[in-house]
């Protein structure tokens, strides 16, 4: 009593049912509001996540122990800045201004760390020194 199907008609039934299936779903008007509604929360989650996407970018890193609420992002970044400095003409200035807000100087960019980072350096190639002069005793002994 032990058959075994045949695979080859086997497979064409499962293909045969797949296509029966495919060809009715468009048919299918609960389906077709289905695939509304999903393609509506798709677009709806699209435009959600680009009009997050600038507050995102603009925000900048946490600091290691800073809290989220406190980093200010998008507007409120913009309007925390000083206001710029009256104009020669004596015209009023405002308190917030279009665009990003300006960078920052870079760290480290003062003159005393380029003279510890060309100390460290000189320490650096002193002991490199020291390693190839290590290296090429020992070769010699060898």
């Amino acid at each position: 009593m032990n058959r075994q199907p045949d695979l080859q008609t086997l497979a064409q039934r499962y293909i045969d049912a797949f296509e029966a299936e495919d060809s009715a779903l468009p048919a299918d008007p609960a389906f077709g509001e289905a695939m509304d509604r999903l393609t509506r929360a798709w677009f709806e989650a699209a435009g959600a996540g680009w009009a997050l996407a600038p507050r995102l970018w603009n925000a900048g890193p946490l600091a290691p122990n800073e809290p989220a609420s406190a980093h200010a992002t998008g507007e409120e970044a913009r309007n925390d800045r000083p206001p710029a400095p009256a104009a020669a003409s004596g015209e009023a200035t405002t308190t917030s201004s279009p665009g990003p807000t300006p960078a920052q100087p870079a760290s480290g960019s003062s003159a005393g760390d380029l003279a510890a980072l060309r100390a460290r350096l000189a320490e650096l190639e002193r002991q490199l020194a020291a390693m190839e002069r290590t290296s090429d005793s020992g070769a010699g002994s060898r």
